[in-house]
């Protein structure tokens, strides 16, 4: 098939692709559905606007951390115009669904999204200092690509130690008068456009305040243990002996919900309670199983596992000793004390022959 050699249009492909066949129409189809989805993210920035020539300067996120971990530390006053910026490889036609939850996980208000070029920014009106917050866009452009990032926010906290303490007093004198340029705009607190006196105080104001202030906790996932591996004989139960903890986050509800579960073994497991930490299971066949307690604290999950053998009912005995007078086969007598199954024969014979 011959294709010109001028660059063509997609309507105009699909139109040429057409004349020559239904099979290329969907070939050509196939293409552009495969490169509509080819988005990748490349970035994410915390952008702020200062004053210096209009400027805006940008504080790279780590998108890899939960909003519980080691986050991301944006040491400027949020404000009006605060703004987090996704960034992709290729343009944006549709924002998808936005989400902003705090580490109470809350919604925050106000917040939206737009399509600019390669990029989505994402506006924060407003938000309390020393909170953790969670961005969230599910389906950009409609390629069913979701995307999140968390960031902590702490005026003052130009380090990234999660507190306010003398040292960042220090950076921000040490950079007194400075313009907020490309190396300076995190200690430009208040996004005048140079760092004052102002953002000096307002650092020893946090500082002095109650010592160093640590940011909230992120919500964590509860901790769980299933308790000891255990061997048993049937018709035997086991108890299970499982634990939950949690940070009492979020609140509310500010509780757990518990469940045991099967990961794997025979069917025929039966809890006394799958929503108690410690309960009873019973099994209606020998095997390993391995059970799981998982706990919910509303938003997150925590699991842990545990092993249990089930070894089979013991097989009856069989002895060679003359059973007493009078037995008859089928019946159930006892040899020394031990029960056995009588055939037709006066000695004990396996069932099995």
């Amino acid at each position: 098939m011959f294709l010109p050699a001028h660059p063509l249009s997609t309507n105009h492909l699909v139109a040429v692709l057409a004349r020559r066949g239904t099979c290329c129409l969907v070939i050509c189809l196939a293409v552009l559905s495969m490169s509509a989805q080819a988005l990748s993210l490349t970035g994410v920035q915390s952008r702020k606007m200062h004053p210096d020539a209009a400027a805006t300067h940008d504080l790279p996120v780590d998108a890899s951390q939960a909003m519980s971990g080691n986050l991301t530390i944006e040491s400027r006053a949020i404000g009006s115009g605060h703004r987090i910026v996704f960034q992709f490889d290729a343009p944006i036609v549709s924002t998808g669904t936005l989400s902003v939850i705090d580490d109470g996980i809350l919604p925050v208000a106000g917040v939206s999204a737009l399509a600019s070029g390669t990029e989505i920014v994402v506006t924060i009106p407003l938000l309390a200092d020393n909170r953790r917050l969670t961005v969230s866009l599910e389906n950009v452009n409609g390629t069913m690509l979701n995307v999140s990032a968390s960031l902590a926010f702490r005026v003052g906290d130009t380090n990234q130690s999660g507190s306010v303490v003398a040292g960042d007093i220090s950076s921000l004198k040490a950079r007194a008068g400075h313009s907020a340029g490309s190396g300076n705009f995190p200690f430009d607190l208040n996004a005048s456009g140079f760092v004052t006196a102002a953002d000096i105080a307002a650092v020893k104001a946090r500082a002095a305040s109650s010592g160093s202030v640590a940011l909230p906790p992120g919500n964590a996932a509860p901790l769980v243990n299933a308790g000891s591996g255990q061997t048993i004989t049937l018709p035997g139960n086991v108890t299970l002996a499982g634990s939950a903890s949690d940070d009492g986050l979020p609140n509310p509800p500010a509780a757990l919900t518990l469940q045991w579960s099967v990961v794997s073994g025979p069917p025929g497991v039966n809890f006394g309670s799958a929503t108690a930490a410690s309960t009873s299971a019973s099994f209606a066949a020998p095997g390993v199983y391995l059970l799981r307690l998982s706990a919910n604290d509303g938003q997150r999950t925590g699991s842990a596992e545990v092993s249990v053998t089930v070894n089979p009912d013991p097989a009856p005995a069989i002895s060679d000793t003359v059973p007493a007078a009078g037995a008859v086969a089928g019946a159930a007598v006892t040899i020394n004390g031990t029960p056995v199954m009588m055939r037709a024969s006066r000695a004990a014979i396996p069932l099995s022959e």
